[in-house]
Protein backbone atom coordinates (compact mmCIF):
# COMPACT_ATOMS: atom_id res chain seq x y z
CA UNK A 1 0.00 0.00 0.00
CA UNK A 2 0.77 3.42 -0.82
CA UNK A 3 1.91 6.14 2.36
CA UNK A 4 -0.73 8.89 3.50
CA UNK A 5 -1.48 11.50 0.22
CA UNK A 6 -2.74 14.90 2.11
CA UNK A 7 -4.05 17.83 0.23
CA UNK A 8 -4.36 21.05 1.52
CA UNK A 9 -5.70 24.38 0.35
CA UNK A 10 -3.91 27.24 1.80
CA UNK A 11 -5.72 30.58 2.16
CA UNK A 12 -3.27 33.51 2.27
CA UNK A 13 -4.58 37.42 2.95
CA UNK A 14 -3.93 40.12 0.18
CA UNK A 15 -1.12 42.65 1.71
CA UNK A 16 -2.40 46.20 1.65
CA UNK A 17 -0.43 47.00 -1.21
CA UNK A 18 -1.58 44.04 -2.99
CA UNK A 19 -5.35 43.91 -2.12
CA UNK A 20 -4.99 48.08 -3.26
CA UNK A 21 -4.06 47.75 -6.88
CA UNK A 22 -5.88 44.34 -7.54
CA UNK A 23 -9.40 45.59 -6.86
CA UNK A 24 -8.61 48.73 -9.22
CA UNK A 25 -7.58 46.11 -11.51
CA UNK A 26 -10.21 43.87 -11.31
CA UNK A 27 -12.91 47.00 -11.35
CA UNK A 28 -11.36 48.02 -14.82
CA UNK A 29 -11.26 44.31 -16.46
CA UNK A 30 -15.09 43.69 -15.62
CA UNK A 31 -16.02 46.78 -17.01
CA UNK A 32 -14.23 45.90 -20.05
CA UNK A 33 -15.56 42.74 -19.49
CA UNK A 34 -19.04 44.22 -19.45
CA UNK A 35 -18.73 45.53 -23.33
CA UNK A 36 -16.84 42.16 -24.67
CA UNK A 37 -19.65 39.50 -23.24
CA UNK A 38 -19.54 38.12 -26.43
CA UNK A 39 -16.08 37.72 -26.50
CA UNK A 40 -14.42 34.61 -25.61
CA UNK A 41 -10.81 35.48 -25.81
CA UNK A 42 -11.52 38.75 -24.40
CA UNK A 43 -12.79 36.43 -21.27
CA UNK A 44 -9.96 34.13 -21.24
CA UNK A 45 -7.50 37.05 -21.35
CA UNK A 46 -9.19 38.38 -18.47
CA UNK A 47 -9.09 35.24 -16.01
CA UNK A 48 -5.55 34.38 -17.15
CA UNK A 49 -4.77 38.61 -16.31
CA UNK A 50 -6.60 38.19 -12.99
CA UNK A 51 -5.09 35.06 -11.67
CA UNK A 52 -1.45 35.89 -12.32
CA UNK A 53 -1.46 39.83 -11.28
CA UNK A 54 -1.64 39.29 -6.86
CA UNK A 55 1.52 37.12 -7.48
CA UNK A 56 3.65 39.52 -9.92
CA UNK A 57 2.86 43.04 -9.57
CA UNK A 58 5.23 45.10 -10.50
CA UNK A 59 4.90 42.69 -13.97
CA UNK A 60 2.10 44.40 -14.74
CA UNK A 61 1.95 46.69 -18.05
CA UNK A 62 -0.04 49.74 -18.92
CA UNK A 63 -3.76 48.94 -20.71
CA UNK A 64 -3.78 50.12 -24.28
CA UNK A 65 -6.95 51.13 -26.22
CA UNK A 66 -6.65 50.35 -30.71
CA UNK A 67 -4.95 53.89 -30.69
CA UNK A 68 -2.56 52.62 -28.32
CA UNK A 69 -4.25 55.08 -25.71
CA UNK A 70 -3.36 54.32 -21.83
CA UNK A 71 -7.16 53.00 -20.80
CA UNK A 72 -5.65 51.56 -17.21
CA UNK A 73 -2.00 52.35 -15.66
CA UNK A 74 0.02 49.61 -14.54
CA UNK A 75 1.43 49.78 -10.97
CA UNK A 76 5.04 51.21 -11.01
CA UNK A 77 6.23 49.67 -8.21
CA UNK A 78 9.50 47.78 -6.83
CA UNK A 79 9.31 44.02 -6.52
CA UNK A 80 8.52 43.02 -3.30
CA UNK A 81 7.97 39.91 -0.93
CA UNK A 82 3.94 39.76 -0.65
CA UNK A 83 2.17 37.70 1.91
CA UNK A 84 1.86 34.51 -0.29
CA UNK A 85 5.92 34.45 -0.59
CA UNK A 86 5.54 34.82 3.15
CA UNK A 87 3.45 31.58 3.35
CA UNK A 88 5.34 29.68 1.00
CA UNK A 89 8.41 30.26 3.23
CA UNK A 90 6.58 29.46 6.28
CA UNK A 91 5.79 26.35 4.75
CA UNK A 92 9.96 25.90 3.08
CA UNK A 93 10.99 26.51 6.59
CA UNK A 94 9.02 23.77 8.55
CA UNK A 95 9.24 20.62 5.81
CA UNK A 96 13.04 21.64 5.27
CA UNK A 97 13.95 21.69 8.78
CA UNK A 98 12.59 18.38 9.09
CA UNK A 99 14.65 16.68 6.34
CA UNK A 100 12.33 16.85 3.60
CA UNK A 101 12.65 18.36 0.02
CA UNK A 102 9.74 20.51 -1.32
CA UNK A 103 8.60 21.03 -5.33
CA UNK A 104 7.25 24.31 -6.25
CA UNK A 105 4.80 24.59 -9.06
CA UNK A 106 4.15 28.11 -10.57
CA UNK A 107 1.63 28.44 -13.89
CA UNK A 108 2.74 31.68 -15.14
CA UNK A 109 5.57 31.27 -17.94
CA UNK A 110 6.38 33.88 -20.33
CA UNK A 111 4.86 37.66 -18.88
CA UNK A 112 6.64 37.16 -15.48
CA UNK A 113 9.65 36.37 -13.60
CA UNK A 114 7.82 34.01 -11.44
CA UNK A 115 10.65 31.61 -11.80
CA UNK A 116 13.57 34.19 -10.79
CA UNK A 117 11.32 35.53 -8.06
CA UNK A 118 11.49 32.14 -6.21
CA UNK A 119 14.43 31.00 -7.09
CA UNK A 120 15.98 34.03 -5.16
CA UNK A 121 13.88 34.59 -2.52
CA UNK A 122 14.36 30.92 -1.73
CA UNK A 123 18.00 31.31 -1.37
CA UNK A 124 17.51 34.73 0.00
CA UNK A 125 16.66 32.82 3.28
CA UNK A 126 19.75 30.24 3.28
CA UNK A 127 18.03 26.99 1.25
CA UNK A 128 19.42 26.13 -1.95
CA UNK A 129 16.65 26.19 -4.86
CA UNK A 130 16.93 25.62 -8.48
CA UNK A 131 15.05 25.98 -11.57
CA UNK A 132 13.56 23.54 -14.07
CA UNK A 133 13.19 25.26 -17.32
CA UNK A 134 11.75 24.03 -20.47
CA UNK A 135 14.97 24.95 -22.49
CA UNK A 136 16.18 21.55 -20.34
CA UNK A 137 14.87 18.46 -22.99
CA UNK A 138 12.83 15.94 -21.94
CA UNK A 139 14.96 13.50 -22.02
CA UNK A 140 17.47 15.33 -19.71
CA UNK A 141 15.17 16.38 -17.17
CA UNK A 142 15.43 12.99 -15.17
CA UNK A 143 19.22 13.65 -14.83
CA UNK A 144 18.90 17.32 -14.04
CA UNK A 145 16.83 16.51 -11.26
CA UNK A 146 19.12 13.40 -10.27
CA UNK A 147 21.80 16.25 -10.46
CA UNK A 148 20.19 18.33 -8.09
CA UNK A 149 19.83 15.72 -5.80
CA UNK A 150 23.17 15.08 -5.23
CA UNK A 151 24.17 18.72 -5.00
CA UNK A 152 21.76 18.72 -2.03
CA UNK A 153 19.32 21.06 -3.35
CA UNK A 154 16.01 21.24 -1.05
CA UNK A 155 13.68 22.99 -3.58
CA UNK A 156 12.82 22.20 -7.23
CA UNK A 157 10.77 24.87 -8.91
CA UNK A 158 9.05 23.91 -11.88
CA UNK A 159 5.99 24.77 -14.41
CA UNK A 160 3.59 21.68 -13.58
CA UNK A 161 3.87 20.54 -17.61
CA UNK A 162 7.11 19.99 -17.34
CA UNK A 163 7.16 17.28 -14.97
CA UNK A 164 3.56 15.90 -15.58
CA UNK A 165 4.41 12.54 -17.06
CA UNK A 166 7.48 10.18 -16.99
CA UNK A 167 9.03 11.20 -13.99
CA UNK A 168 8.84 10.07 -10.46
CA UNK A 169 10.23 12.60 -8.36
CA UNK A 170 10.60 10.04 -4.95
CA UNK A 171 12.66 12.76 -3.41
CA UNK A 172 10.05 15.72 -3.00
CA UNK A 173 7.86 14.63 -0.48
CA UNK A 174 6.15 17.82 -0.15
CA UNK A 175 4.96 20.10 -3.20
CA UNK A 176 3.39 22.98 -3.28
CA UNK A 177 1.12 24.93 -5.82
CA UNK A 178 2.14 28.57 -5.71
CA UNK A 179 -0.06 29.32 -8.88
CA UNK A 180 -2.97 26.46 -10.32
CA UNK A 181 -3.79 26.75 -14.43
CA UNK A 182 -7.38 25.20 -15.11
CA UNK A 183 -6.21 22.14 -16.54
CA UNK A 184 -7.48 19.09 -14.51
CA UNK A 185 -5.17 16.48 -15.89
CA UNK A 186 -2.08 18.54 -15.37
CA UNK A 187 -2.65 19.06 -12.14
CA UNK A 188 -3.63 15.51 -11.10
CA UNK A 189 -0.71 14.53 -12.83
CA UNK A 190 1.51 16.97 -11.64
CA UNK A 191 0.29 16.57 -7.61
CA UNK A 192 1.39 12.78 -7.53
CA UNK A 193 4.58 12.96 -9.25
CA UNK A 194 5.88 12.01 -6.04
CA UNK A 195 3.14 9.56 -4.11
CA UNK A 196 4.02 6.67 -6.85
CA UNK A 197 4.58 2.86 -5.97
CA UNK A 198 8.40 2.33 -4.23
CA UNK A 199 7.33 5.99 -2.09
CA UNK A 200 7.53 5.11 1.63
CA UNK A 201 7.32 8.54 3.10
CA UNK A 202 3.84 10.40 3.36
CA UNK A 203 3.09 12.89 0.58
CA UNK A 204 1.83 16.75 1.45
CA UNK A 205 -0.08 18.75 -1.10
CA UNK A 206 -0.73 22.50 -0.73
CA UNK A 207 -2.45 24.65 -2.83
CA UNK A 208 -1.73 28.39 -2.07
CA UNK A 209 -4.49 31.19 -3.50
CA UNK A 210 -5.12 34.45 -2.23
CA UNK A 211 -8.87 34.49 -0.90
CA UNK A 212 -11.71 36.52 -2.40
CA UNK A 213 -9.83 36.74 -5.76
CA UNK A 214 -10.07 35.22 -8.64
CA UNK A 215 -7.72 32.21 -7.68
CA UNK A 216 -10.22 31.11 -5.36
CA UNK A 217 -12.75 30.51 -8.15
CA UNK A 218 -10.21 29.08 -9.96
CA UNK A 219 -9.67 26.58 -7.35
CA UNK A 220 -13.21 25.83 -6.45
CA UNK A 221 -13.66 25.19 -10.05
CA UNK A 222 -10.56 22.84 -10.09
CA UNK A 223 -12.18 21.08 -6.86
CA UNK A 224 -15.49 20.44 -8.54
CA UNK A 225 -13.97 19.21 -11.92
CA UNK A 226 -11.71 16.84 -9.60
CA UNK A 227 -15.15 15.74 -7.83
CA UNK A 228 -16.73 14.97 -11.44
CA UNK A 229 -13.73 13.00 -12.57
CA UNK A 230 -13.18 11.00 -9.60
CA UNK A 231 -16.68 10.39 -8.92
CA UNK A 232 -16.75 8.85 -12.88
CA UNK A 233 -14.00 6.92 -11.65
CA UNK A 234 -15.81 5.43 -8.42
CA UNK A 235 -13.86 6.91 -6.29
CA UNK A 236 -15.91 8.68 -3.29
CA UNK A 237 -14.16 10.63 -0.81
CA UNK A 238 -14.72 14.06 1.20
CA UNK A 239 -10.62 15.34 2.02
CA UNK A 240 -8.34 17.55 0.56
CA UNK A 241 -9.58 19.94 -2.40
CA UNK A 242 -12.69 17.99 -2.80
CA UNK A 243 -13.73 19.57 0.53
Amino acid sequence: GLPNYTEIPYSVDMDETTERYYKSYESFMKRMASGNAEDKRFIRQYCRRMLTLPDALHCIEDEVDKDDKIIFAAPKIEEFTNNKDLALMDILNAKIEAGEKVLIYYNDVGTTNLGDHLRLLINSYGFKAAELKASVKAEKREEYIKNLIKTKHDVLICNPSLVETGLNLLDFTTIVFYQLGYNLNTMRQASRRSWRLSQDKDITVYFLYYKDTTQEATLSLMATKLHAAQSMEGKFSEEGLRA
